[in-house]
């Protein structure tokens, strides 16, 4: 997944299945002094490769989550042992920055949204079904962020 184009408070990005590109929307990448991993719920999730795990999220049902202890992003918040340690971080239906808290939108195409929600992805159930799908029939259990 490359996640590299901050336009005007959001990250968006491409995600790569096959053939096939999907485009994801994340906050933007914000680092305050003694918070490593970007700060958690205000900032995309750092670049590196990370565990896909499958899990049941409250608000979300069972999703797709990212995990790498070394860059301090964990499954659950009972792993978290110092206050820049992040959890739970999934990828879910968001068309917009607000959507997600240090999560992941996927998308079909970027698209500007007009002066109210700005520049976003659209058809985000869709593409997240396309993703989980592509994850679960290739038995992907890494994804790196470029």
């Amino acid at each position: 997944m490359l996640s590299d184009e901050e336009v005007k408070g959001r990250t968006l990005g491409a995600l790569q299945l096959g053939t096939k590109t999907l485009y994801t929307i994340e906050k933007p990448w914000r680092r305050a002094e003694g918070f490593p991993a970007g700060i958690p719920y205000e900032s995309c999730i750092p670049k590196g490769e990370y565990l896909l795990i499958w899990r049941d999220s409250p608000s979300k049902g069972v999703r797709l989550h990212l995990v790498n202890p070394d860059l301090g992003v964990f499954l659950s918040k009972d792993q978290c042992s110092e206050p820049w340690h992040r959890f739970s971080c999934m990828f879910h239906t968001a068309n917009y920055a607000r959507n997600v808290e240090g999560c992941i939108g996927p998308g079909k195409s970027i698209h500007d949204f007009g002066p109210k929600n700005g520049w976003g992805v659209s058809t985000s159930a869709w593409s997240l079904s396309e993703l989980e799908t592509y994850v679960e029939a290739h038995n992907i259990t890494r994804i790196e962020i470029i």
